[in-house]
């Protein structure tokens, strides 16, 4: 229920290490339990740019897409 201190936390982990995914990773789980499936989209696609092979990031993306409607991304995402 702290989501704000956890964003906080998890804009300090990017700042450490914007290389990382994790930071970016958890940014999208705080946008999914606020409602901001943009914000949390957003934060995914950040993930995967610093870690392209993370099959999970993806399969998580596309259930997001999925979320919104947005099928054909999600479909994109699931291949």
């Amino acid at each position: 229920g702290r989501l704000d201190e956890a964003r906080t936390a998890c804009d300090r982990a990017i700042d450490l290490q914007p290389d990382l995914p994790n930071g970016y990773w958890a940014r999208g789980l705080i946008g999914m339990s606020s409602g901001r499936l943009d914000a949390a989209i957003a934060d995914y696609g950040r993930a995967l740019e610093a870690a392209p092979q993370r099959y999970d990031l993806r399969l998580q993306l596309g259930w997001l897409y999925l979320d919104v409607g947005a099928q054909p991304l999600a479909r994109a995402a699931f291949e």
